[in-house]
């Protein structure tokens, strides 16, 4: 499972969502080969979606992958 990094669990944690929300999402092996990429939303990414987009890649990161919104990571199945 895409484990993303982007909930705030605890004060003082940034908010790595805020100023990406609008950056398109980037699914990639471990290896850098690009899996799956998605437009932002109209009204932006939320923790909600990128956790659907998890579910949905269910069964196809077996091998590992990240995921970046514009370029910054975000999330792996190794965290």
């Amino acid at each position: 499972m895409l484990t993303f990094i982007t909930d705030i669990q605890s004060p003082g944690e940034p908010d790595l969502l805020r100023s990406r929300r609008f950056c398109p999402l980037t699914v990639a092996t471990l290896e850098g080969e690009i899996l799956a990429s998605y437009p932002p939303p109209r009204t932006g990414w939320c923790q909600a979606q990128l956790d659907n987009i998890s579910e949905q890649l269910t069964g196809r990161l077996d091998m590992g992958a990240n995921a970046y919104l514009g370029g910054t990571w975000i999330g792996s199945t190794e965290v």
